[in-house]
């Protein structure tokens, strides 16, 4: 989320720029990204749910979405850093085009009128021979 490029592949829901490594997340944060290949990828996230949002919301379910697909659902019981990851089916995607990776969380927490869901430290698709993830 700190790539010097990342915001230019935000679509919606993820914070803009901050002076740190990480962007907040609302309820449906999607990201563009265009994979060179389709073979052998992973949707990757590294992600976090604060204690301080954690007390409020409890447990969450997060569903992990390729180009509109449901890739998997996870219910995260505790606060703290998580690592999502899951290979993507080849032909969800198409090599050189774009491809939209998103998540979507069960329930926000409300800071005033902001709906913060979860931290997003690393978002995107990884293959054995390449990296095409934005930090």
């Amino acid at each position: 989320m700190d790539d010097a490029d990342a915001e230019d592949h935000f679509v919606r829901d993820i914070a803009p720029h901050l002076d740190a490594t990480w962007r907040w997340g609302a309820k449906h944060p999607l990201l563009r990204v265009r994979p060179m290949t389709v073979e052998n990828l992973h949707y990757v996230m590294e992600l976090a749910l604060p204690e301080g949002t954690f007390r409020s919301t409890g447990p969450v379910n997060i569903s992990f979405f390729v180009n509109d697909h449901l890739l998997d659902r996870v219910r995260y019981d505790t606060s703290g850093t998580h690592t999502f990851e899951k290979a993507v089916p080849a032909g969800w995607l198409r090599a050189g085009e774009d491809a939209m990776l998103g998540a979507e969380i069960d329930k926000v927490y409300m800071d005033g009128r902001l709906p913060l869901g979860f931290i997003i430290v690393s978002m995107g698709l990884r293959n054995t021979t390449a990296i095409q993830e934005h930090r």
